[in-house]
């Protein structure tokens, strides 16, 4: 599901699972971690370094957890030693993207990556392919030096050709070594900090789209802080702020109650308001063409919208309730949908 219309890539800090310092739990919740990134087809998960004073493996043990999740499972005993890291990583989550095939038949005209060992490849946990020459060699998702795409050219004898992708692959993984200031100063792209700090997300989110459309901007990068520490404070600390150091400082849950929300939890809250956001303003919805909404409940409790444009509709309005069909969106995301716009008295 990705409704927003550049890239979109996550920036996270090495401390982001520092709350679950029990191994087993790390390990299941950068699965999921991986999971919900995959979801929105995030492009990159770029690890960032909260503290550069302290010990740096917390962030190269999750950097390696994520790039194990997105390595095709015929390739992980081949590029992964058995590693501490890795010692519970039979309990990660499955995560299915395309290039995770179900089966181990090969079909002529498959797409799949695959690891180069000198003139051939590494297709299957034993199956070694003849490499033709195709297009140029690209670096497969998440990153790793020897992966490349492969298209099978013949099963019997088993031959492949270098390719591209052609459907999601994943996302890339990459831990910087240095702290927010020099990791912000460094992507080029929208930046949009996430903070309870920041504004409503339902004013800003509409101006962050039409700065993408405005500047042709290709990738937009979401911050997050860490689980103890805001954005605002880690800049802060490394003698910066975060005025000016992002596009947009944006609170994606202004209801919040918790005291904080942690990283592994403002990550899937932020990607389904994002998304969700960039489908309901987008200009292919009808109901945004023509005014503002209003929304009530029919009589299985559903949430219903319909539109207006002068005081009679909004009159005649009150005796079609009941017979609008609701949105099967609304059924999914009432809450995210409904917030994003302030509902006017009938």
């Amino acid at each position: 599901m990705r409704n927003w219309p550049s890239e979109l890539s996550i920036v996270i800090p090495d401390t982001s699972l520092s709350t679950h310092e029990n191994p087993v739990d790390f390990t299941i919740r950068a699965g999921f971690l991986a999971r919900y990134s995959a979801m929105a087809n995030v492009r990159r998960v770029i690890i960032y370094r909260e503290d550069v004073s302290r010990d740096a493996r917390a962030g190269k043990d999750l950097e390696t957890l994520l790039k194990f999740c997105v390595i095709p499972p015929y390739l992980r005993k081949r590029v992964f030693p058995l590693t501490n890291s890795l010692r519970y990583a039979g309990l990660i989550p499955p995560l299915n993207i395309p290039t995770h095939p179900q089966t181990k038949r090969i079909a002529p005209g498959d797409v799949r990556v695959a690891f180069i060992e000198g003139t051939k490849v590494l297709v299957d946990e034993d199956k070694l392919a003849e490499l033709a020459q195709g297009e140029g060699a690209q670096i497969a998702p998440p990153g790793i030096k020897g992966l490349t795409f492969v298209r099978i050219t013949s099963v019997k004898p088993l031959k492949a050709e270098l390719c591209g992708p052609v459907r999601y692959s994943g996302f890339y993984v990459e831990l910087t070594h240095q702290g927010l200031k020099a990791t912000l100063a460094q992507l080029n792209g929208l930046k949009i900090g996430t903070s309870r700090y920041g504004e409503d997300y339902s004013k800003a989110l509409p101006s962050a789209l039409e700065q993408l459309s405005k500047n042709g901007v290709t990738e937009t990068f979401l911050v997050f802080g860490s689980p103890s520490s805001d954005l605002s404070e880690i800049l802060e600390a490394q003698g910066s702020s975060a005025k000016g150091a992002f596009d947009f400082y944006v609170n994606m849950d202004p209801g919040q109650v918790l005291k904080s929300i942690r990283t592994d939890e403002a990550v899937p809250l932020s990607l389904i308001t994002l998304n969700c956001a960039a489908a309901l303003l987008s200009s292919g919805n009808p109901y945004l063409r023509w005014g503002k909404l209003i929304s009530w409940e029919d009589n299985k409790g559903h949430p219903c919208w319909t539109r207006y444009t002068s005081r009679k509709e909004r009159r005649n309005s009150r005796r079609r309730r009941g017979r609008q069909k609701p949105s099967d969106f609304l059924r999914l995301f009432p809450s995210i949908s409904l917030s994003l716009f302030q509902d006017p008295k009938v």
